[in-house]
């Protein structure tokens, strides 16, 4: 796991020497695996890290990760900011996993602002590059959505990195338990409560058993040389048009 969050960092330019980073902590494996690998950077590469913490409310328990992550950034002494949600299903317009999401965004971009933070830092992994684009290709997509996660993306005028996206859930896994960390496991990620679950424990499953053993690399790399296209092409737009930020909708 070592040589592959480092090549992915050098591979994208996503850290530099100073920078500040906000790192998004849920407690569970891939936020706390990432918790540490950027811990060990921080003296060599003078980051000032800082611990962002959304609790959903989904679950009854679910003010244990919180306290679970308030005690990491304690143990660490990296300062915490933690909020919870206050919603009603009732008043959500859309799918209520596109409410989260759009919800965690909100907070990270407003938490990196108020601590003048110049990246967020996001756990996700080669795992979840596959999943994505699976849970594209059900709903429709074109280009743009076959190119999955970015390891590097500029969202309202802030840098998201992803310095685990070519690692695997398993090599997570593996890297805690080698450190004897116990994360939290969030309960409602083992129910079809949402679509992604559904391609976790069910299609994934099913094309690996019956198709293609690989399956998560395979999707992984469609997803890169699909970016790599898709910014090819963008950019050939973007000339045509005299730098006007045009983007292409394919």
């Amino acid at each position: 796991m070592k040589d592959k969050f480092m090549a992915t960092i050098n591979s994208y330019s996503l850290i530099k020497k100073g920078d500040k980073v906000l790192e998004a902590v849920s407690g569970g494996p891939d936020s706390m695996a990432l918790l540490l690998k950027l811990f060990s950077l921080k003296s060599k590469l003078g980051l000032i890290l800082h611990i962002a913490h959304l609790d959903h409310g989904l679950r009854n328990d679910s003010g244990l990760d919180a306290l679970f992550v308030k005690n990491w950034a304690k143990k660490f002494q990296i300062p915490v900011t933690i909020k919870k949600l206050a919603y009603q299903k009732t008043k959500i317009r859309g799918s209520l996993e596109e409410y989260f999401r759009e919800e965690r965004l909100k907070f990270f971009i407003q938490t990196a602002k108020a601590i003048k933070a110049n990246k967020v830092a996001l756990g996700h992994n080669l795992d979840d590059q596959a999943e994505t684009v699976l849970m594209r290709l059900l709903r429709g997509t074109g280009l743009s959505g076959l190119s999955g996660i970015s390891a590097k993306r500029v969202i309202r005028g802030l840098v998201f990195i992803r310095p685990l996206l070519e690692t695997t859930r398993k090599e997570i896994d593996q890297f805690l338990k080698n450190r004897r960390l116990k994360p939290r496991i969030d309960s409602t990620n083992r129910e079809d409560l949402f679509l992604r679950n559904k391609i976790r424990h069910h299609l994934i499953p099913l094309l690996k058993n019956k198709y293609n053993i690989n399956i998560l690399k395979v999707l992984a790399n469609l997803a890169e040389t699909v970016s790599y296209d898709y910014e090819y092409l963008d950019q050939v737009a973007k000339r045509s048009l005299g730098g006007s930020p045009f983007r292409l909708s394919l």
